[in-house]
């Protein structure tokens, strides 16, 4: 073997096991940044139902307590109605 050769093996086979390596962590790169993109994708749709789900609740905890101050103020409104005819 020669010189030439032996300063070539030398020079190649880490240049091109750092290349190789360098190949694959860019492909592993792009394969986790598609998952986090998909993952972001469900997270923020399972965020919007939770929310819609959320406010459905309150929207009918808001009627039920209308209803019941309603219910209150009828009341209240019959008491003071029957102590102003004694």
């Amino acid at each position: 073997m020669s010189d030439a050769q032996l300063y070539l093996t030398v020079a190649v086979a880490p240049a091109l096991s750092l290349m190789i390596v360098l190949a694959g962590y860019i492909v592993q790169n792009s394969n986790l940044n598609a998952r986090i993109a998909e993952m972001r994708t469900d997270f923020r749709d399972l965020l919007r139902a939770e929310l819609s789900a959320i406010r459905a609740e309150m929207a009918r905890n808001h009627s039920e307590l209308l209803s019941k101050f309603a219910d209150l103020d009828r009341r209240l409104s019959a008491l003071e109605a029957e102590r102003q005819h004694r």
